[in-house]
């Protein structure tokens, strides 16, 4: 009899370390019998995946049977070699029930045996690590709580019942915050193999982000709208990437997400016998502080990969239109980074009117061919609200309509103050009631159609007005 240890996580449980250490080992696995098919070798380098069961993931759900059990029998056991094999990914865990009975009765009549691994941890600290991956990868750029699925732990009970219900007691729940110092100690007692000749994996894999870099990095998300929030998080976390990061605590949100998870905590310690048994979570009574001032240096790393970035040619507008947001936001921070990032919006885009967009081309130069006027769309003077929660709402009211833009945007938001009204006589007064409170510059193929999206912007409900202008290219 064959032994398969398939590790499905849970989420941010540590698996991309596990991963990596997996990787960083197989040779040595092997060694004392114990293949891991090191399908990802870039994970040994600290580079995030979805572990060696992606593959395994991709053929159940394409309803590839053959090449599941071709995988099973073959190339996670070495061929045959091995007696015992390790999957990991926690792409595994959105097998549903029907693909892993087919699962349990490929292994079964190949002689395999499965034990699946899981590892959950104390609610509160999850979800705001999972926040915080949203953050990362996918670009969101709400506050943390905001997201109320995310303060339940429903998605892993789900998960764990409908493993339990094909797999029985060949499912082994560990606690993670209990081994979260030596994880790769736990999964050596789990499946049984000498850690003492293991090589040591020096280096932080996929680690969170500090709660100022946090906060930078939403900004960022709402400029560019998630299309860099990636590479941006790479870079910035590759700058310092054994920092140490802490956990953002609110007393309410902590609340909260006891009562919510009182329930699943109990069911899953009596279930599985945890020792630890799960918590919530791990406050300490000490509320975070919120206020975090940001100063030129909380921007350096963000800029720096501003000026460095060679964008995408299908991204290229965007990124653009990102440098010009990104400057004027550091206009009051850093006069000299905001200089910097228009210099360099400048360089790649020259900010020619004419009645052609200009396109770069294979060859990194412009090509003259869009037809597509530019339009300057201004904001006259509304009724804001000085209340938090209002603002928050009207900020996003204007956030939802600028992302459904179907136009290229060259500078999604420039907002004015202080403007002041020079007379013919020369004297000098404060803007009145049609004074112009922002702007925006768009590429559109028509006047129609940019009028047409000005009808729907927020700042109508406020009793603001909108302008459009075709901008006219002087020869």
């Amino acid at each position: 009899m064959k032994n398969l240890y398939i590790h499905i996580g849970l989420g941010k449980t540590g698996s991309s370390a596990l991963q990596a250490w997996l990787s960083l080992n197989s040779i040595e696995l092997s060694g004392q019998g114990i293949a891991y098919a090191d399908l990802v070798p870039a994970a040994k380098a600290g580079t995030t995946s979805a572990g060696n069961g992606q593959e395994l993931f991709q053929a159940f759900r394409e309803n590839d049977f053959s090449e599941a059990e071709r995988l099973l029998t073959t190339v996670y056991f070495s061929g045959g070699k091995a007696d015992t094999a390790i999957v990991s990914s926690e792409l595994l865990q959105n097998l549903q029930e029907k693909k892993l009975q087919k699962l349990r009765e490929i292994c079964g009549r190949n002689g395999i045996s499965i034990t699946v691994l899981a590892y959950v941890r104390s609610l509160y600290e999850w979800s705001y690590s999972t926040y915080l991956q949203g953050l990362k990868v996918s670009g969101s750029a709400y506050p943390f709580g905001e997201i109320s699925a995310l303060l339940t732990s429903s998605t892993s009970v789900d998960i764990l019942k409908r493993y339990l219900s094909v797999f029985s007691d060949r499912l082994l729940v560990v606690n993670y915050d209990g081994v979260k110092h030596d994880i790769y100690r736990s999964l050596a007692g789990v499946i049984g193999f000498d850690i003492g000749k293991m090589k040591s994996l020096n280096l932080k894999v996929n680690r969170s982000l500090t709660i100022e870099e946090s906060h930078v990095l939403r900004q960022m998300n709402e400029l560019h709208h998630g299309a860099f929030a990636k590479s941006i998080s790479d870079f910035v976390i590759a700058l310092s990437p054994d920092i140490e990061t802490d956990v953002f605590y609110e007393p309410e949100l902590v609340a909260k997400v006891s009562k919510c998870a009182a329930r699943d905590i109990q069911w899953i310690n009596d279930r599985f016998h945890l020792s630890p048994p799960l918590v919530s979570d791990f406050y300490s009574g000490q509320k975070t502080h919120n206020t975090v001032v940001l100063t030129k240096a909380s921007y350096e790393g963000v800029v720096r990969w501003a000026l460095d970035h060679k964008p995408d040619l299908k991204l290229f507008r965007k990124f653009v239109s990102f440098l010009r947001g990104f400057a004027v936001l550091l206009e009051y921070v850093s006069s000299d980074y905001s200089v910097a990032l228009k210099g360099r919006a400048e360089k790649l885009d020259p900010g020619s009117v004419s009645l052609e967009e200009e396109v770069p081309d294979d060859e990194g130069g412009f090509d003259q061919k869009v037809s597509r006027a530019r339009y300057l769309i201004s904001y006259y003077r509304s009724e804001e609200s000085g209340r938090p929660k209002e603002r928050e709402q009207q900020s996003q009211d204007f956030n939802n309509w600028i992302s459904s833009w179907p136009g290229t945007v060259v500078s999604s938001l420039n907002p004015l103050r202080s403007t002041h009204i020079v007379n013919s006589d020369g004297s000098v007064e404060s803007g009145g009631m049609e004074t112009m409170s922002g702007f925006t510059i768009i590429w559109s193929e028509s006047l129609e159609a940019v009028l047409s999206l000005a009808q729907k912007c927020p700042v109508l409900d406020r009793g603001g007005t909108v302008g459009v202008s075709e901008i006219v290219h002087l020869q």
